[in-house]
């Protein structure tokens, strides 16, 4: 009888130690703070960038950044620079301060994992001349056969460029895997990791639809529905 009530008491605290484990996950975030504007005006807004940014852009020195769920803060180095570790999982804001500039944008920790600054927050001083929204619904045997992955390198084949943005929002077989991504020229580039998405909703579409137009304004814009080609026909409806 003892020996059953100690195994079941081993049982009840390794259950509990377990569940602990996950209360101090943390991950960390970092990305580069720029100015922003034109030889008029001057610098006119700050600019958050999971990467460098070419020579419209001037890397700050000296601003200081702050992440909620994080008990330090830092500050950019001379080439804009900057990371902050230990940073509690989920939905956190970033913020970035520098003289009279201010800058806040919603990020997502992932456990052990670093965080790029969301690249769609570098929005360009001017509109590119198309913006490309890719709606990449795979959860179904086209990611069990792999022609969601070849699909996406074809767009890497080509890429992102000045005149250009392709901006997909991507959802496989695995549970958990949906996220928005920014196709550059070899790479897929994570710009917001969502969890699980419903992409048959029209609610869905529609969200992401407005992210791409505020994030990713253009002369143009493109909206591909990517899926077994039956569009927006409902399910009941079937044709050749």
């Amino acid at each position: 009888m003892k020996s059953t009530r100690m195994s079941l008491l081993l049982v009840l605290l390794t259950a509990f130690l377990i569940s602990m484990s996950g209360c101090g996950a943390a991950g960390s975030v970092e990305g580069y703070v720029y100015g922003a504007g034109d030889s008029n005006s001057g610098m006119t807004r700050i600019v958050l960038s999971g990467e460098r940014l070419g020579s419209d852009y001037v890397p700050i020195s000296g601003a200081s950044v702050a992440c909620t769920g994080a008990k330090t803060s830092a500050r950019t180095n001379a080439s804009g620079f900057f990371r902050i570790d230990n940073v509690r999982v989920g939905k956190q804001t970033l913020t970035a301060v520098y003289n009279s500039f201010s800058l806040s944008r919603a990020v997502t920790i992932v456990r052990d994992q670093t965080t790029l600054v969301n690249l769609a927050d570098t929005k360009p001083l001017d509109p590119k001349k198309w913006t490309v929204l890719v709606y990449l619904a795979s959860d179904n045997d086209l990611a069990q056969n792999g022609f969601d992955v070849n699909d996406l390198k074809e767009m890497e084949a080509v890429g992102s460029n000045n005149d250009l943005n392709i901006v997909v929002q991507y959802d496989g077989w695995s549970y958990g895997d949906s996220e928005r991504l920014y196709i550059k020229p070899g790479k897929s580039v994570a710009l917001e990791h969502l969890g699980e998405v419903d992409m048959s909703l029209g609610s869905t579409l529609e969200e992401f639809i407005k992210w791409g137009l505020t994030n990713f304004p253009a002369e143009h814009t493109m909206l591909v529905l990517w899926n077994h080609g039956g569009g927006v026909w409902p399910r009941s409806v079937s044709g050749g």
